[in-house]
């Protein structure tokens, strides 16, 4: 499932329950075409980029010896 907003500079977007979101996405900034986003988090709530998850997966797959 993909939920698609539309929000402005300094507009958020919550996730979980409103009283105990889980994690919030802020609207930082916007200059030439892109975004910046703020994400709040539990620090037990691990935060990456797309990039550098995929890194953290294929080096999971060297350890594990399935790659």
């Amino acid at each position: 499932m993909m939920l698609t907003l539309s929000r402005g500079k300094g507009e958020r977007i919550i996730i979980g329950d409103p009283a105990h979101p889980i994690v919030i996405i802020e609207v930082v900034d916007i200059k030439l075409g892109r975004v910046r986003l703020g994400v709040y988090a539990e620090d037990t709530c691990p935060i990456h980029r797309e990039e550098v998850a995929n890194e953290i997966l294929n080096a999971r797959q060297i350890d594990d010896g399935s790659k």
